[in-house]
């Protein structure tokens, strides 16, 4: 069985998770159903006031700065640490009546996003794995 290296495997993994996610993204604005809570995160930020615990607070904070260079770090993070289609979902301005050009954009900048971390992750570990290898299993 042939290989595809890193480069052809990030791009084939790159274009499967795009399609899937653009799939559930359409499904889940056709449907009208929330079953990503994206609404009710939203719901829960607006909740958090000065009584709020500190990790709520802080997690409100860093959920709501969306707007400037704060904004595009906080989705930068979140494109990483969250599924794509769940970081798509909360970043778009309005649910259920449509998907625009923009919303498309936030979901092919969070798979881009996530997969670029993947494939560094997952090719520096194969970098030192073989060279581990090389050096010390074979002998």
């Amino acid at each position: 069985m042939g290989t595809l290296g890193l480069v052809q495997g990030w791009f084939l993994m790159t274009t499967l998770s795009l399609l899937s996610c653009a799939y559930l993204f359409w499904r889940y604005d056709r449907d009208g159903v929330d079953w990503l809570f994206a609404n009710a995160a939203k719901e829960w930020e607006e909740g958090v006031n000065d009584d709020s615990g500190r990790f709520k607070r802080l997690v409100a904070k860093l959920l709501s700065s969306k707007r400037g260079l704060k904004g595009v770090g906080t989705f930068i993070l979140a494109s990483i640490y969250v599924d794509a289609l769940i970081v798509a979902v909360h970043y778009r301005e309005s649910h259920f009546s449509g998907i625009r050009s923009r919303d498309w954009f936030l979901l092919f900048s969070t798979v881009v996003i996530g997969n670029i971390w993947w494939g560094i992750r997952i090719g520096l570990l194969v970098e030192i794995l073989k060279w581990l290898a090389e050096h010390f299993w074979s002998r």
